[in-house]
């Protein structure tokens, strides 16, 4: 049986979501008494350099839901605001690491993607 767990004075049980990557937000519509939000994934780059997206998952959920789901991320954004800067430091820093030294003469030259028409 699973173990319940107590969060912000609700009972979560224990469960396995399923996980996405996406790149972005594609659109979003705030209505009563759902909201909803159009995810997307960059599928490459078209000849004028425009990224070419592919939405990927749509979200519908209780717009209050969604409202509380906002102030969460704006307050936790806020109140963990150095240690996100330090962090997004450190991976500059690393990145820095990594291609220190490399010159584009040594790289052989990037494959190239064709999008479907």
């Amino acid at each position: 049986m699973e173990k319940p767990i107590i969060a912000d004075g609700f009972i979560v049980s224990e469960g396995n979501p399923r996980e996405f990557y996406v790149d972005g937000v594609t659109n979003s519509f705030l209505g009563s008494p759902v909201s909803k939000i159009t995810f997307h994934t960059v599928t490459g780059i078209d000849a004028e350099g425009r990224e070419q997206r592919q939405p990927t998952v749509r979200l519908v959920l209780q717009t209050g839901a969604l409202i509380e789901f906002c102030r969460n991320i704006l307050s936790t954004s806020l109140t963990h605001k150095e240690g996100m800067k330090t962090g997004f430091n450190v991976n500059i820093q690393q990145l820095d690491h990594f291609l220190q030294g490399l010159e584009i003469a040594d790289l052989p030259p990037a494959p190239t993607m064709s999008l479907p028409e």
